[in-house]
């Protein structure tokens, strides 16, 4: 899945699987419901340059809210950076995560990898995940 600069997805809530996942600055990535469980698995290699963008609904929004709704399942290997603002709980158990390497970035969520690389720019506030009991199953990909 690829998401170019001025491009945005909607993930759905429940689990979404891909191969590969492009997401380039400039690009957004939102949640049909930010309120639900959104499980994305990602087997391939990841480049997450894309912001976050919410559909504001109701007053009890918060960006913690969100980050106990939203989680990151990557299956490979590869150095993940992720130099954006994040909301969710990120697992990675045989990859090496780079958090926050320029300017001031916020990330809620629990983090779990190979290897978690901390720079001096990142903010860092614990956000459980919290699980749903029903969620939908999605496999998106370029195969028919």
């Amino acid at each position: 899945m690829k998401v170019e600069s001025g491009g945005i997805v909607y993930l759905p809530d429940g689990r979404v699987y891909v191969g590969d996942l492009q997401l380039e600055s400039g690009g957004r990535v939102g949640f049909e419901n930010p309120l639900r469980n959104t499980i994305l698995y990602v087997k391939g290699k990841i480049l997450w340059r894309s912001n976050f963008s919410y559909r504001v609904k109701g007053s009890n929004f918060t960006f913690k809210s969100v980050a106990k709704k939203f989680k990151l399942i990557y299956y490979g290997s590869d150095k993940i950076f992720f130099d954006i603002d994040w909301y969710g709980t990120i697992m990675a158990p045989n990859a090496e995560i780079v958090l926050g390497q320029t300017h001031h970035k916020s990330l809620y969520g629990q983090f779990f990898a190979n290897k978690i690389i901390v720079h001096q720019y990142a903010d860092i506030q614990n956000e459980p995940y919290e699980s749903d009991q029903d969620q939908l199953e999605y496999v998106l990909s370029e195969k028919n």
